[in-house]
């Protein structure tokens, strides 16, 4: 919904709602080989569910205040934005070794309730003047996750599970961002053109799971500038160079420590101590006609990734993220 309200005052409202079902089963099959006879000397056959029902809610004011007829303005956003997924997963299976026949059995679940809702307020201004066009604003975001997970893994036993004794975890975090900005671009003359912004980002966030007595906090201010570059050579040849900084937070998925059994043997699981990445691009660019030549270099500090951890005495494989990789 929009609404004019004089000619140079516009407001408007959007709300956005989607809920989606997903009821899905499997039933992988894993034969295990002996390298010298290839002949299969155990088995694992597993039939597995899974029932999920997440949901959005999404909810936009805007104004946008027009200044003058220079095409200078206002802009005001306010947003809030929440998602909500329960969702259940269940396998159950047998291990079979041929020789001598030894049959085991294994059986879990994973019931996942996930609760995300994010706040934010941006205002933008665009300035532009006879020898420069200014654009500037800023803005504040609140994330809050909650996640709560009850499950159970078996493990390899000698007669069918009956019972489920459950565990259950919670996990909650919180992240504040607050942001200024500014851009500058100018044409120089007939051949050059630049701009320059800059991003002033603080950031605090706040993390504890219940049950395990983690805890952590980050709180840190960066600065990312962004430059351009354009040099018109001919009419049909131009030269471009631009650098720029940003920042790849990690997901709440990535933070998460509760642990999530997909099979007796493999468990998944966050690290609530992950630190952003941040990385750095270089380009420099020549078009001409058609045709476009690009020589770029990019450095990324502190990536994360999944890393799997296996433990020789319960054959048990956890997949964990952490920073490890510098890429050049």
């Amino acid at each position: 919904l929009n609404y004019k309200l004089t000619p140079k005052w516009e407001m408007g409202a959007q709300y956005l709602h989607n809920r989606s079902n997903y009821y899905y089963t499997d039933a992988p099959y894993t034969p295990v080989f002996d390298y010298d006879t290839n002949e299969i000397i155990r088995s694992l056959q597993s039939v597995g569910t899974a029932d999920l029902s997440p949901e959005i809610h999404s909810i936009n004011y805007n104004n946008e205040v027009v200044i003058d007829t220079l095409g200078r303005k206002i802009t005001l956003n306010l947003d809030y934005f929440s998602f909500n997924n329960p969702d259940i997963k269940t396998y159950a299976g047998t291990s079979i070794i041929q020789n001598p026949f030894y049959e085991q059995f294994y059986k879990g679940t994973n019931t996942n309730n996930q609760d995300i809702s994010n706040a934010s307020a941006k205002l933008d201004i665009e300035y532009p003047l006879d020898w420069v066009n200014l654009s500037f604003g800023g803005k504040i975001t609140n994330s809050k996750f909650l996640n709560d997970i009850q499950f159970f893994n078996s493990g390899l036993v000698d007669s069918p599970v009956e019972s489920l004794p459950i565990s259950q975890n919670n996990f909650e975090y919180q992240e504040d961002i607050q942001a200024v900005y500014f851009s500058a671009n100018k044409k120089l003359n007939d051949k050059w053109t630049t701009q320059f912004g800059l991003r002033v980002e603080a950031t605090q966030t706040d993390s504890k799971s219940n049950n395990s007595s983690v805890s952590t906090q980050n709180n840190y201010t960066k600065l990312f500038p962004t430059i351009y570059l354009s040099y018109d050579a001919t009419e049909n040849s131009n030269f471009s160079f631009n650098y720029s900084k940003r920042i790849q937070r990690p997901s709440f998925f990535e933070l998460n420590p509760n642990i999530y059994f997909a099979n007796p043997f493999q468990a998944i699981e966050g690290n609530p101590f992950l630190q952003p990445a941040f990385i750095d691009n270089f380009e420099l660019t020549n078009t001409y006609k058609n045709f476009v030549t690009k020589l770029y270099y990019s450095y990324e500090d502190n990536l994360f990734s999944q890393v799997p951890l296996a433990d020789a005495s319960t054959n048990i494989i956890r997949f964990a993220n952490e920073n490890f990789i510098n890429t050049h």
